[in-house]
């Protein structure tokens, strides 16, 4: 199974989420190739960012700016490749986004769903132990990541790989 996870440096930090299989009622699609990314949000213009590397730790919104902390490291899994943090992207019923070790639990796991055909880049990201998507609690800066019932057309939902 592919992840996205956390990359954490002395000072900096890349954050990991793992990808699933679809279920039959809908296809998932991946980015073209694993490797690191920013994740970023349609309707806010910023970016998922872990402002820490300890677990349990939210993940909330900022600009994007290209920094380390703001990169997220997709890799197939279902066990973590071998970098310097063992945190992912993790969401569990009724709690925001955060950052939770590595493993082969459903609330590190996540499907990605295309928006639009015509303009592939836009997607859903949806939690398999929720089954609910990303979305800002707001457009400001730092405001945390926080799970919603998907709907595709609720621009606060859409994401891209950059």
């Amino acid at each position: 199974m592919p992840r996205l996870k956390a990359i954490f440096a002395a000072a900096s930090a890349v954050v990991a989420l793992p990808l699933i299989s679809a279920t039959p009622a809908a296809a998932v699609d991946y980015p073209a190739t694993y490797g690191t990314y920013n994740i970023q949000n349609y309707h806010s213009e910023k970016c998922l960012f872990a402002p820490s590397a300890a677990a349990e730790s939210p993940v909330v919104q900022a600009d994007c700016a290209g920094y380390a902390d703001q990169r997220w490291y997709l890799f197939p899994g279902p066990e973590p490749s071998p970098l310097s943090s063992d945190q992912c992207l993790g969401q569990r019923t009724g709690q925001e986004a955060r950052l939770l070790p590595c493993n082969s639990h459903a609330d590190t796991q996540w499907r990605f769903y295309t928006i639009n055909e015509a303009d592939p880049q836009w997607k859903l990201i949806q939690n398999r132990a929720t089954g609910h998507c990303l979305v800002p609690q707001s457009t400001a800066l730092n405001a945390p990541i926080m799970q919603g019932i998907c709907d595709f057309s609720a621009h606060d939902q859409w994401w891209r790989f950059t």
